[in-house]
């Protein structure tokens, strides 16, 4: 699995509609599609792309943490763009096969994470 950089993301959009149009009006289009996903959250709304995804600005509560030898730090209430995928999206994902070795791996790493945490209590 690798990282897909806008410009990577263009020449695939360019292959898959058989190049008809230049890259650069397909670099126009993405910027105002990325765009108008950023306004949509600005205004509170929600993306709805069916059989794709929905995207919406969530609440998140007010969160306090204590900062040791600084008393708490308080995070007031916020948005956070969520994102959540539907049919299609999720399909695709589950067409990925799992590597065993990649599998081990994120244990290993989560076992680490968790002693970390352990310890560190």
């Amino acid at each position: 699995m690798a990282n897909i950089t806008r410009k990577e993301l263009i020449k695939m959009i360019s292959e898959k509609i058989d190049r008809k149009y230049p890259q650069e009006e397909i670099y126009w289009i993405l910027k105002g599609v990325f765009g108008s996903f950023e306004d949509i959250l600005k205004n509170g709304d929600t993306l709805v792309v069916w059989d794709y995804f929905i995207m919406e600005p969530k609440l998140k509560n007010e969160q306090k943490y204590n900062n040791f030898g600084k008393g708490t730090i308080s995070i007031p209430s916020h948005y956070e763009a969520s994102f959540r995928p539907y049919k299609k999206l999720r399909d695709a994902c589950l067409e990925l096969p799992v590597d065993e070795k990649q599998k081990s791996k994120k244990k290993s790493e989560k076992k680490k994470q968790k002693n970390l945490n352990e310890n560190g209590k």
